[in-house]
């Protein structure tokens, strides 16, 4: 199942405003007409006045916008609906939710986190009441403004794509997400045990394509492997910018399979697959998936975090959607097979402070326990130390 590129790489800049197009065009009749002509405008405005590229090294272009810039783009074209919005929780909902305007945001790692969380938990707050959810429709601008946000973050930052170390979900800070970064040191060392039990062939295809999102960008055009790019470009009237990705007939046919335009057929083939290729994924999502009504809607309930929790994930393509649900499935068989196995390291640790606490009441000093164990006089004190405090 390898995946080949047959075009060139396309710069940063074209690969928001794909992303920034895709998200209009899938929320265009979700979302309130003054927020979706404040998106035009933002997206107008990224076309007319271009952004700036400078480069860290030849192979990774970084977009870089003036910061004073974007924030006057996000204060004129998002903020006004924000406010808006803000107003209708107080007023009408009477929730005592308080949304940050955008333009606020320095786009540091923490602040874009701690925002477009904060926009989560006000759409699923207000999902709750489904008559005036309807009337106002916050939960979908909500959740368009923190793709948007996503996306010109992935890249005014020094990076366009990257996924935890440890499991399937997309991240915005260095190596894990905030599932598997924490400050619990058992909860960590069970993550890296649990890494222990991936399959190395399935953990090293699933790198492959991560590394080609870097290039391919969040919404590549797929075509089975063989068939000329120029023609797909005739027949499809493919935007000339956006990347071009050959992949093998059986995966092509079956990715393809998900977004058909009769969504019944699409979502029946989706859930044929989970439920015969994926049976780790199906025991999470099954039956969650009945109100989608569109591809890219079943997309984002997958997504949820009630149920997968990739809050950060913007993509709606059938080809990262395939392959964040292959990881998905390798993720937790390998949690599963890590459950199962016992942990021989715990328990040889257990045994080891087991003797130390012995040999200290005892009234053994701290160098002669050293001595007897073959281990650090520092350790066999901080051993110690730690059995005190969790007995206080």
């Amino acid at each position: 199942m390898n995946v080949e590129n047959v075009d060139k790489k396309e710069s940063l800049e074209e690969q928001l405003l794909v992303s920034l197009e895709k998200l209009l065009s899938d929320y265009n009749h979700e979302i309130s007409e003054g927020l979706c002509a404040g998106l035009n405008a933002l997206l107008s405005a990224f076309k007319s006045q271009g952004v700036s590229l400078t480069r860290q090294n030849t192979e990774q272009p970084v977009l870089v916008f003036g910061k004073a810039n974007l924030s006057r783009l996000l204060e004129k074209h998002i903020d006004s609906h924000i406010v808006e919005m803000q107003k209708v929780l107080h007023d009408d909902l009477n929730l005592d939710i308080h949304l940050t305007k955008s333009s606020l945001i320095n786009f540091k790692l923490s602040k874009v986190s701690e925002y477009c969380d904060n926009l989560m938990n006000a759409a699923r707050s207000v999902s709750l009441n489904i008559e005036l959810n309807a009337s106002y429709r916050i939960v979908s601008d909500l959740t368009i403004i923190r793709f948007f946000i996503l996306n010109i973050y992935s890249l005014v930052s020094d990076f366009s794509f990257k996924k935890c170390k440890a499991c399937f979900r997309k991240i915005l800070s260095n190596k894990y997400c905030w599932l598997h970064k924490t400050a619990n040191v058992d909860f960590y060392q069970q993550t890296i045990r649990v890494m222990k039990f991936q399959d190395l062939e399935n953990k090293n295809f699933i790198e492959n394509w991560k590394n080609k999102r870097e290039w391919l960008g969040d919404h590549p055009n797929l075509i089975p492997s063989g068939m000329g790019q120029h023609k797909l470009m005739v027949n499809e009237q493919i935007n000339s910018y956006k990347n071009t990705v050959a992949i093998p007939h059986d995966i092509y046919d079956l990715v393809k399979s998900f977004s058909q335009v009769d969504w019944k057929c699409g979502k029946n083939a989706i859930d044929n697959f989970i439920k015969s290729e994926l049976p780790m994924v199906n025991t999470i999502v099954e039956g969650l998936t009945t109100d989608a009504d569109s591809f890219s809607d079943y997309v984002r309930i997958i997504y949820k975090p009630n149920i997968l929790d990739n809050r950060y994930e913007t993509s709606t393509s059938e080809l990262w959607f395939f392959f964040t649900l292959l990881e998905a499935e390798y993720w937790f068989k390998a949690e599963d097979l890590a459950k199962s196995v016992p942990d021989l390291r715990v328990k040889n640790t257990l045994k080891r402070d087991e003797k130390i606490i012995k040999l200290r009441r005892e009234g053994m000093s701290l160098r002669k326990i050293s001595n007897e164990v073959n281990f650090s006089k520092s350790l066999i004190e901080k051993i110690c130390k730690n059995i005190r405090n969790q007995k206080l």
